[in-house]
């Protein structure tokens, strides 16, 4: 398992993402809470409660949405 740091242009520090074994990710905030899991077999990016957000890794969208 890996982890990628998502920083913002300033360098703060605003969530990560982690690669699973069998290659899903997991986005997470800086606070911890998940944003959501990409799925590597179906190539789907979904929210925490299991619904489809879209196609493709968007886990770094999905932290970036969050910090509006």
């Amino acid at each position: 398992m890996s982890q990628q740091d998502i920083r913002l242009p300033n360098g703060r520090r605003i969530g990560s993402i982690e690669t699973l074994a069998n290659g899903d990710m997991v986005g997470r905030l800086e606070s911890g809470h998940q944003v959501g899991k990409y799925e590597a077999k179906t190539n789907k990016t979904r929210l925490p409660s299991g619904r489809e957000y879209g196609s493709g890794n968007l886990l770094s969208a999905l932290i970036m949405q969050e910090q509006k």
